[in-house]
C-alpha cells in the first residue's frame, strides 16, 4: 500500500508501516522510513475523547461486555478464541470507573428532569377562577 509512496526527506521508496504503544486494543500507526529511519505519519487507532486516560476502543469493549453482564474474564476468553491479547486489568479497572461515572451522571440529568417534569404536572395555577356551583353559588358561601 506505501510501495508507492516517497519519503519527504530522502525521496525513497521505502516507507514501512509498524504497529506500536499498544494500549488494550488500540495502537499507534507509525510510517516510517526504512532508509533514512524518518518518522513520516504516527496515527492513534482509536480515538481518546477530551478528558479520558484510556482510548475509546478500550471504553467500547468494556461497556458490551457490561451490557451483556460479563466481567474482565469473558474478555479475555474471547481474546483468546480469536487469538488476540487482552487488555490488562488495570485498563478495565479504568474502563469500569468511567462507565460508572458517566452511568451516575446520565442517571442524575434524567432524574433532575422527571422531577422538574412532576413538579410542572402538579402546580396549580393561581389565575382560574374558583369554581362555583349549578346555581351560581360557590361551595364556600353553602
Amino acid at each position: 500500500m506505501f510501495m508507492k509512496l516517497k519519503c519527504p526527506d530522502c525521496n525513497k521508496q521505502t516507507l514501512k508501516l509498524t504497529l506500536e504503544n499498544k494500549v488494550g486494543f488500540s495502537y499507534v500507526l507509525n510510517l516510517t522510513c526504512s532508509f533514512c529511519s524518518e518518522k513520516v505519519c504516527a496515527v492513534e487507532m482509536s480515538n481518546e475523547r477530551e478528558g479520558n486516560t484510556v482510548p475509546d476502543i478500550n471504553l467500547r469493549v468494556t461497556q458490551a461486555f457490561f451490557n451483556i453482564g460479563k466481567g474482565y474474564s469473558a474478555i479475555e476468553k474471547i481474546c483468546m478464541a480469536v487469538n488476540v491479547s487482552p487488555f490488562s486489568s488495570r485498563t478495565y479497572s479504568k474502563c469500569t470507573k468511567l462507565l460508572h461515572k458517566a452511568y451516575g451522571t446520565a442517571t442524575e440529568t434524567l432524574l433532575r428532569e422527571v422531577h422538574r417534569e412532576v413538579q410542572k404536572a402538579y402546580v396549580v395555577p393561581t389565575d382560574v377562577p374558583a369554581p362555583s356551583s349549578y346555581e351560581g353559588t360557590t361551595p364556600h358561601s353553602l
